[in-house]
């Protein structure tokens, strides 16, 4: 939705990024982040991959939407929301609701067993769709998970152990970020699980291949030291040199959301018996008609 609240107060270089990042909301089919539209302008050249042209990014963002120049509902921000139960006008209006929404569990006669687990909180409203629509948890992390975070999961992963358990991790790359996937096999393992995290996103060979922009200075302010490189202050950061040859952070938000999702839905497919999967939602739609014949 386009809504004028403020005065049009944009000139000069600021209005050329804005007539940019309406280009850039025009081409996509999906609502994006300002991190996602910061790195879609790096990559084409507007402007520079730096903390103080990403605030600039924002700050246009807030305001393009108040004057009416961007979509409200095309901008999102998966780190804030709102929440509250779901109620209904009457119970029949709630029974609909609850036969239209019935879903069988699509992988109860599968050999494995799926999630999907994402670093950013940000990249929720790009992986939810395709996760939900395969009925498999998204699991996102804000970074390392917590300990809840963590039990949550193992209380999910010991109902499905007599099935082959494969979690799909998505994100960074720099020195923390690449070790989450071990990180995260690591403590769940401590529970005596079977389990197998596979890397998705993203890796060295991923940043050549779509060409993703790199950072190897990133400004971080602390109490007792000033401004460090966020970077050479992660513990990790040696462990990812010896690795990888050099310290630099690439970010998920730099591939383009058809890209992601595409990956996503084959690594999914990997392991879906789609007849199987397409049986299950069949015998969903005749279970929805013979309880809708109940009510009527």
């Amino acid at each position: 939705m386009l809504l004028q609240i403020r005065e049009n107060k944009f000139n000069g270089p600021n209005r050329a990024i804005l007539e940019h990042i309406q280009k850039i909301i025009k081409q996509s089919n999906y609502a994006m982040s300002v991190r996602q539209i910061h790195y879609k302008l790096v990559s084409l050249g507007c402007i520079e991959n730096t903390l103080s042209e990403y605030r600039k990014v924002s700050s246009i963002c807030t305001k393009g939407r108040y004057i009416g120049a961007l979509d409200w509902d095309l901008i999102s921000d998966e780190t804030r929301g709102a929440y509250k139960t779901e109620s209904y006008q009457d119970i029949r209006q709630s029974l609909e609701y609850q036969i239209k929404t019935y879903r069988k569990n699509r992988w109860a006669d599968s050999e494995y067993y799926l999630e999907t687990w994402v670093e950013k909180r940000t990249m929720t409203n790009i992986f939810y769709p395709v996760t939900n629509h395969y009925d498999i948890f998204l699991n996102v992390g804000g970074g390392f998970n917590s300990t809840s975070s963590i039990w949550q999961a193992v209380k999910r992963l010991m109902q499905n152990i007599d099935k082959k358990i494969i979690i799909l991790y998505f994100g960074d790359l720099d020195p923390s970020g690449d070790f989450m996937t071990e990180d995260i096999e690591t403590r769940l393992k401590e529970f005596n699980l079977d389990i197998k995290v596979e890397r998705v996103l993203l890796t060295p060979a991923q940043v050549i291949e779509y060409d993703l922009p790199k950072k190897f200075d990133i400004k971080k302010q602390t109490r007792d030291r000033g401004t460090v490189n966020k970077l050479l202050d992660d513990p990790r950061h040696k462990r990812f040199i010896s690795k990888y040859g050099e310290l630099s952070q690439t970010e998920i938000e730099a591939l383009d959301t058809p890209v992601i999702i595409d990956l996503l839905t084959r690594s999914i497919e990997k392991y879906l018996d789609m007849d199987l999967f397409n049986s299950v939602i069949g015998q969903e739609e005749i279970e929805r008609d013979n309880i809708r014949k109940l009510l009527a």
